[in-house]
């Protein structure tokens, strides 16, 4: 199904020559777009949140620490509510907001201009971070001394579950690109198909605890936990599934939810069991 609205979510006058990448990363952020166009709680909720971060004092950090100093030295000296709250916007909706630095001929600072994220493609080479564009059709690789970055989680992929429940008709999950918590939900339908394919299980799992993280996610964090010490065990690696028991239990202390306390005998069980084979 095609997501695609017919303007883009806060384009501003810098975005005119840049062109959209034809990729999967494209076809996510049509569906972000789709979701705030039709979900009203879903832009109160990004409003919101980049509204309260500027209210609450913010200050930019880059990895490059000359661009850092000047950045922040900057704002300090010149109103960027504007330019800040379109960057925040970007960060919530998208998960990741853009900048690009303009500098004087003699290499002062000069001004940032907020860039969507349609425009932009991270990349990472020998361990440096770089930004592609496609400028007039050309692309084009810069620097951190040029473009500028944030990144986090997209607020759409964290209230994913939510959205599914009550707003299904518009979610639509068997039409839309592969989110965060389909992968999770994906793998763990394989694992539970294919049980003897522990080494394959033991990735697939890694895979979604990673993205657990970035959904900051703690409830499916301590299953899946549970679940790479289970592997484990049965793998008779033993060290390292007491490990992974004892990070799932310690997640789990950290959580107050009602619909995880079966979930505390259950890990203690396995710890008790397992530091007896080691």
């Amino acid at each position: 199904m095609n997501f695609s609205i017919a303007e883009r979510i806060y384009d501003v006058g810098a975005d005119r020559n840049f062109l959209i990448f034809n990729d999967n990363l494209t076809n996510k952020y049509h569906y972000y777009e789709y979701l705030y166009k039709n979900i009203p709680s879903l832009k109160v909720l990004i409003d919101i949140n980049a509204q309260n971060t500027i209210a609450e004092g913010y200050g930019v950090k880059v990895d490059n620490p000359v661009m850092n100093y000047e950045l922040n030295k900057f704002i300090k000296e010149i109103s960027l509510n504007s330019k800040l709250k379109l960057l925040l916007l970007h960060y919530f909706l998208y998960g990741v907001g853009y900048f690009i630095n303009d500098f004087k001929s003699d290499g002062a600072f000069k001004d940032v201009n907020v860039i969507n994220p349609h425009y932009v493609r991270t990349i990472n080479k020998n361990g440096k971070k770089y930004f592609k564009v496609n400028l007039n059709g050309i692309e084009t690789v810069y620097g951190n001394d040029k473009i500028s970055s944030f990144e986090g989680c997209s607020l759409v992929e964290k209230s994913l579950p939510i959205f599914d429940s009550f707003y299904y008709d518009i979610t639509k999950k068997s039409d839309r690109p592969s989110l965060y918590y389909d992968v999770i939900l994906n793998n763990r339908d394989w694992c539970e198909k294919n049980p003897f394919k522990i080494d394959e299980s033991i990735k697939v799992t890694k895979e979604s605890l990673e993205l657990c993280n970035k959904l900051n996610n703690k409830s499916h964090k301590i299953l899946l936990l549970f679940q790479l010490g289970m592997l484990y065990q049965i793998r008779e690696d033993y060290e390292l599934s007491l490990d992974y028991f004892e990070d799932s239990l310690e997640v789990l202390n950290q959580c107050q939810s009602d619909n995880l306390i079966g979930y505390h005998n259950k890990i203690q069980t396995q710890i008790d069991k397992v530091s007896k084979l080691i």
